[in-house]
């Protein structure tokens, strides 16, 4: 349903139950994936070894920072559109014990954000939810900074 202030701003706006339906799933998916990659970029940071120990641990560090500080506005917007925000996070799809590198685990969590990102990104539009839909655009920036980050760190060394 959407709220008081858009209907004042786009009267024209028809209330859709389907589009309001799928910011909350949105919301709600995005939130998950935000939290597993905040965990596996804070795993990484506190267990990454070897020759590039300085440079990856400070990475890490502050794409857990980054990650955990976006959070919070999602978990606001989550109440804005009527949801409580989850009490209790799914690792689903997040094997800590795998054997996969971390820069890939870590690339593979920021897709799944992206992947998420757009998703509510089009759902707030066809709510009629600026805010929100500034809010995602703003976070699609970073995650794809993120994601140039983590990929350039992926390629092979040249001698």
């Amino acid at each position: 349903m959407a709220n008081d202030v858009t209907k004042i701003l786009i009267p024209e706006l028809l209330e859709s139950k389907e589009a309001e339906t799928h910011v909350k799933t949105a919301l709600s998916e995005l939130i998950q994936t935000l939290y597993a990659l905040y965990f596996v970029a804070h795993a990484a940071h506190w267990t990454i070894e070897g020759e590039r120990f300085v440079s990856l641990h400070h990475f890490f560090g502050e794409l857990y920072e980054d990650v955990f500080g976006s959070i919070d506005g999602f978990a606001e917007a989550m109440r804005q559109h009527d949801l409580v925000p989850p009490l209790k996070i799914s690792m689903a799809g997040v094997d800590e014990s795998a054997p996969t590198p971390l820069l890939t685990a870590a690339r593979d969590a920021n897709l799944a954000v992206l992947e998420k990102l757009a998703y509510a990104y089009h759902a707030a539009e066809a709510s009629g939810d600026m805010g929100l839909s500034n809010r995602i655009q703003d976070r699609l920036g970073i995650h794809r900074k993120w994601h140039w980050q983590i990929t350039v760190q992926l390629r092979p060394v040249e001698d």
